[in-house]
């Protein structure tokens, strides 16, 4: 591995669909779950049915002296009764390594995720409706591989919270 993974960057199992250069690993999960306290009460609970849709693509080109990854997906929930804990979450990442010389490579990466947290979470606001909120985070760096001292990189993360009026 280049690097500590991103988050959600699962290896992709099966053949691949070849695409020039690339090859896809389009997949699609479907379930529904019972829930009998969605709201994380000791008092009124409510319980409801959520049905969730988690379409995903993976788009790899791995050649002796490049990688590429591409990544997107999301998952789309939608309550029966109670269309306020509705959410639809998405992903998007690409990272790629590119070797200058036999022995020197440069590589990055970037992740981009708009998420909720559902009102059982420690770290939800107020509780009133799901935190919604976007994260962002990336990585880069050079490598020597005839100096393994010589690794510097760089990663950034940030996540910012979605006004309270925003769906």
């Amino acid at each position: 591995a280049l690097h500590e993974p991103l988050p959600l960057e699962a290896e992709p199992e099966g053949p691949g669909v070849r695409l020039g250069a690339f090859l896809l690993f389009p997949v699609l999960g479907l379930s529904e779950t019972y829930d009998d306290n969605i709201f994380v009460t000791a008092a009124n609970r409510k319980r409801d049915f959520v049905a969730v849709v988690e379409p995903s693509l993976i788009a790899i080109a791995d050649r002796p002296a490049e990688y590429v990854r591409l990544n997107a997906g999301g998952h789309i929930g939608r309550y029966k009764m109670h269309g306020s804990e509705d959410y639809a979450d998405g992903h998007a990442s690409a990272e790629g390594r590119l070797d200058l010389t036999p022995a020197t490579r440069i590589f990055g990466g970037a992740w981009l995720g708009h998420d909720h947290e559902r009102r059982e979470s420690p770290d939800e606001v107020f509780g009133r409706k799901p935190t919604r909120y976007f994260d962002l985070q990336g990585y880069g760096g050079v490598q020597q591989r005839d100096r393994p001292l010589f690794r510097p990189s760089r990663r950034a993360d940030r996540t910012s919270r979605l006004p309270r009026h925003e769906k």
